[in-house]
């Protein structure tokens, strides 16, 4: 038969040109990355708020750690101070010992320069009593021990020469046999013995 006419042709549904079709793909993607967006930026909320709150105990701690930091200094302060007053103390101490060690050889000095004229005093005071009476020599001794200086009294005795230290001696006893014993106890401890006669 002929041709069909062009009333007869059956419609037929023209294709999905693929404009289209990728226009609707970009169109799904599109909102796909909107949502992941809007899913990101509820993260992002969610970080800040969490920075928000760590950023808030931070500066807690920090005003923690400037406290104690001030206390510390406060502490060093005074640790300082105390050293330094400990210093100070020491300088004196020292300063007081050195002056101490001083008067100490000083009065060591002045002991031995005192020792010195007592030892010649008494070389003096035996010649003296060398020369005296035994009896009047007696009661000298005797005072003299009395006054609590049984050693010097000893030592004169000792400078003494042997005759007239035993008159003295034997004139003690007669009036005070206890000092004349104290005087032998004292020459013995000392093993002191009277010199010879001159």
């Amino acid at each position: 038969g002929g041709t069909d006419t062009p009333g007869t042709r059956p419609l037929i549904r023209p294709p999905v040109s693929a404009d289209a079709d990728r226009m609707t793909r970009a169109a799904s993607t599109i909102q796909q990355q909107q949502e992941s967006l809007k899913a990101r930026e509820q993260q992002l909320v969610v970080r800040e708020k969490q920075m928000d709150l760590i950023h808030v105990e931070i500066k807690k701690e920090q005003k923690k750690l400037d406290g104690v930091r001030k206390e510390i200094q406060v502490e060093l302060q005074l640790v300082q101070e105390k050293l330094e007053s400990l210093e100070k103390k020491t300088a004196e101490a020292d300063k007081t010992r050195i002056l101490i060690t001083r008067e100490s050889n000083d009065l060591d000095s002045k002991k031995t320069e005192i020792n010195g004229i007592e030892a010649s005093n008494v070389k003096k005071l035996a010649t003296i009593y060398d020369k005296m009476d035994p009896e009047a020599a007696a009661q000298g001794i005797e005072q003299m021990i009395e006054k609590g200086k049984l050693d010097m009294a000893v030592t004169i005795i000792s400078g003494m020469g042997q005759r007239q230290a035993a008159g003295l001696l034997s004139e003690v006893s007669k009036q005070d046999p206890g000092m004349a014993v104290q005087i032998f106890d004292r020459m013995r401890y000392h093993k002191i013995s009277p010199t010879t006669p001159k």
